[in-house]
């Protein structure tokens, strides 16, 4: 085996010697030979890029979970045919089951304050048609200004725009 350089006492020739030194653990090109760490086969690298894949998967599933979760949304069914909203409807689905016709209110922020971005998707699950109403103050804007679901298993969707406007979309007529 190579000895290492005595500073001072090898005229020029500490590089070979560090070299030769070094070539009994490591490949010409620095990698590490297979075996050369405690008897174990480790490609040069493989430990830090094992880390790297191991830490990213490990974000990678995370943020799936959170996607998932926020994806999720909670359903609830009405048979009657009244219905205003509340906060608990934030974020959530409301399945409409009556065969007689259903007018959904939509109270103005004075009554329920939902926050501005607020999405509630709304189902005409039953044959009664689904007609959402404006609270005394509340503006609600959609296409040709119409606020009734087409037909049974039409459904629509609310977002709350600003404090007192909201806009309706969907499967309207």
């Amino acid at each position: 085996m190579a000895r290492l350089p005595i500073p001072g006492q090898d005229s020029g020739t500490w590089g070979t010697i560090l070299n030769d030194f070094l070539g009994e653990a490591h490949t010409s090109s620095g990698a590490l030979k297979a075996g050369s760490v405690s008897g174990n086969t480790i490609a040069d690298g493989a430990v830090a890029e094992a880390k790297l894949a191991g830490a990213v998967q490990t974000k990678l599933n995370d943020t799936q979970a959170a996607v998932t979760a926020a994806q999720q949304v909670t359903a609830s069914t009405q048979a009657g045919t009244t219905y205003t909203l509340v906060l608990g409807d934030a974020s959530t689905a409301i399945e409409f089951t009556s065969a007689s016709a259903v007018t959904l209110t939509v109270p103005p922020n004075s009554a329920v304050a939902f926050s501005v971005g607020t999405v509630i998707e709304l189902l005409q699950y039953g044959t009664g048609q689904l007609t959402v109403a404006p609270g005394s103050g509340v503006t609600i804007r959609s296409a040709d200004g119409l606020l009734s679901a087409r037909t049974q298993y039409s459904t629509l969707s609310l977002r709350k725009r600003a404090t007192n406007e909201w806009v309706l979309a969907g499967d309207l007529v």
